[in-house]
């Protein structure tokens, strides 16, 4: 089964500030390659269709198609009366004898009733659009459909015509409701039910379909539409509406059961459902526990059945239906970039340890592997984490971790080993925080010293987030703002570190064809000098995250022998204009700007750096494949003419 772990990935969800550098921009999934999956290795199970560059993996074989036993062709003259080309285009829509025009019918019995059915279907057109004194006339070989019997016989290639007549277009008139819902005058605005306006069909049913949810919203579980008139007139071309609603009573949520679970302690799932017996009835409340169950990711399906019968007058009683997902999976990913060389990870996950969806994972990974290097010049990283949710609320995940890592980087190499725990919350759909406490040991070997250091920090942050899709936005923000005080126990020194960073994507066609996307990040490191703290507290740019067209932390305040030197301050800021040419093919332009600061502001003496780029996007299961050709604008002497990334995922 081919799969993307997105959840692990999602940015500022992890723990701690985890694994560093090249390691962390692999495991983010920013410049993984399109090789990347994950295999459930516990049970068998069948397999999914993948496909990528037009070749599919895995599909299953397709049934074989029907054959039509008695083909009967026709040919459709189909004619809307006026000047409205976009009513002619709905109506046509709404035909089975315009959608199948290309398709022959089942024998002449299949026609008729083809030809039958559109008189439905197109008033139905009519209606919708405020017409309610339209006519239609469908012919089959100029013998009125409503007459066809199902024996009727025709000759290959026989014409159908449908002639359509809208008449005059209908406003609201006067319009009645009786109990109508708070915010009513919201609901009529917004459905388009008011005096004066175009009296589609569909505007009636929006506004009842929005009244009844805005009952149930006020905890009233079981509003009904007692009365409903409609009269056109047809002297005055006015549609009158008289509603009547009645709220029902105000209920509570009644008892929760589970059904579906092998794995998991039923009453573990109820409670993380959140619907605590006795609180008032809320849809939203509903929502926010089908998420929340499928946050835990142990599930394939998460269902809620809503009973259909008030318990005791009152309760709303639920019934949770699941399926489990293979307790075990493990997989593997790639990136790869011109400047660091391949970089390949692992993992393996347990997601349901003792019964209540704790998971353990651990992974490995290694980078920098480009053929020419002994292996101890590789960044190498091996990462445990244990998450347990739904501790002291059913928001609240509790994770402790441990990590070791040997990194390479232009400016120092380091081996660390940390331990951290701490807690993960999500407040509502688009806000969650976090807050980890970590102990780190580490060696820094510097070209001209080794440095040991002991630290302790407390990181803690919080994102909002809207995008419609973490690997290919097109529409919605992402904020995040995280702050981490340290204390360097082996030499006394003490600081904070801040970080805030933006992101925007706007849907210029509204279809997802054309997006303007941006990125703005700040960074500073407050209450210690740089000569005094270790240098991964520094900040440095460059990278398929950063700066493209610059080595991966390349680019600093200045250099030493070559060797970048990292500042107190960053500020980067990245604009793309994403366009697919195809369904599964698109082009990006990008233009990618940082500057790294000697103090703790960045717009004062720092180095500017730019580097823009054009590059290419095939959509696939996984998501949007990259790949991308960027060029620094105002490289240093030592800095490549140019980068080549590879990765699954958008930039940003």
């Amino acid at each position: 089964m081919l799969l993307v772990d997105h959840g692990h990935y999602a940015e500022n969800r992890g723990v701690g500030r985890g694994m560093t550098g090249r390691m962390r921009a692999l495991r983010t999934g920013r410049t993984r390659l399109a090789a990347a999956c994950l295999l459930v290795w516990s049970q068998a199970g069948p397999a999914a269709a993948f496909e990528i560059f037009g070749f599919r993996f895995f599909e299953r074989d397709k049934p074989d198609t029907i054959d039509v036993l008695d083909p009967q062709t026709y040919v459709l003259r189909f004619e809307v009366l006026g000047t409205d080309s976009g009513l002619a285009d709905d109506l046509r829509a709404e035909s089975s004898l315009w959608r199948g025009r290309d398709l022959p019918a089942e024998g002449g019995a299949g026609l008729a009733a083809k030809a039958r059915s559109d008189y439905a279907a197109i008033l139905n057109g009519l209606y919708l659009a405020g017409h309610y004194a339209g006519s239609i006339d469908i012919r089959v070989n100029g013998q009125e459909a409503s007459t066809l019997t199902p024996f009727a016989d025709f000759p290959d290639n026989v014409v159908v015509t449908v002639r359509v007549d809208p008449g005059p277009k209908f406003a609201f008139g006067d319009l009645r409701v009786d109990n109508p819902a708070p915010g009513a005058a919201t609901i009529a605005r917004e459905t388009g039910m008011q005096p004066g306006a175009t009296a589609g069909s569909g505007a009636i049913s929006d506004y009842v379909g929005q009244t009844i949810d805005s009952w149930r919203a006020r905890a009233h579980p079981r509003p009904e539409l007692t009365a409903q008139e409609v009269v056109a007139d047809h002297a005055t071309n006015l549609l009158d509406v008289a509603l009547a609603f009645d709220p029902g009573p105000e209920g509570v949520f009644g008892l929760t059961s589970v059904e579906g679970t092998n794995a998991l302690d039923p009453e573990f799932v109820a409670y993380m459902a959140g619907l605590e017996r006795g609180s008032a009835f809320d849809p939203e409340t509903v929502i926010e526990g089908r998420d929340r169950l499928q946050r835990l990711d142990v599930f394939n399906a998460v269902r809620f059945v809503e009973g259909d019968t008030l318990v005791n007058g009152n309760e709303v009683p639920f019934q949770i239906v699941v399926q489990d997902r293979l307790p075990r999976q493990f997989g593997f990913g790639a990136e790869f970039s011109s400047f660091d060389g391949l970089g390949v990870e692992g993992f393996w996950l347990f997601r349901n340890v003792f019964g209540r969806a704790e998971r353990l994972r651990f992974e490995a990974a290694i980078a920098g592997i480009d053929g020419t290097k002994p292996l101890d010049q590789y960044d190498f990283g091996l990462e445990a984490v244990y998450t347990v949710p739904g501790v002291w609320t059913p928001d609240t995940d509790l994770q402790f971790a441990g990590l070791l890592e040997h990194e390479i980087l232009d400016a120092y190499d380091v081996d660390r080993a940390s331990a951290f725990g701490g807690v993960n919350h999500v407040f509502n759909r688009d806000y969650s925080g976090s807050l980890f406490l970590q102990f780190e040991r580490a060696l820094f070997t510097l070209p001209d010293e080794e440095i040991y250091a002991t630290t302790i920090s407390l990181e803690a942050g919080v994102v909002r987030d809207t995008r419609n899709d973490i690997l290919n936005a097109s529409r919605g923000q992402y904020y995040a703002l995280t702050a981490e005080p340290f204390v360097e126990l082996t030499d006394d020194g003490n600081g904070i570190s801040v970080e805030a960073e933006a992101r925007a994507y706007r849907d210029l066609a509204g279809d997802g064809r054309f997006v303007l996307a941006g990125r703005a990040k700040l960074g500073t490191l407050l209450g210690i000098s740089a000569a005094s703290v270790t240098p991964d507290w520094l900040f440095f740019a460059g990278g398929s995250g950063s700066v493209r067209g610059y080595a991966f932390e390349s680019v600093g305040t200045s250099y030493v022998n070559g060797i970048p030197q990292g500042g107190l301050s960053l500020a980067e800021a990245s604009v793309e204009l994403r366009a697919m040419l195809r369904e599964d093919w698109g082009v990006v332009g990008f233009l990618d700007t940082g500057l790294v600061g000697v103090g703790t502001s960045p717009f004062g003496d720092a180095r500017f750096l730019a580097g823009a780029g054009l590059g290419l996007r095939y959509l696939t299961v996984l998501g949007p494949l990259r790949l991308d050709l960027a060029m620094p604008i105002n490289p240093e002497p030592q800095d490549s003419r140019y980068g080549f990334y590879i990765g699954i995922g958008q930039a940003f």
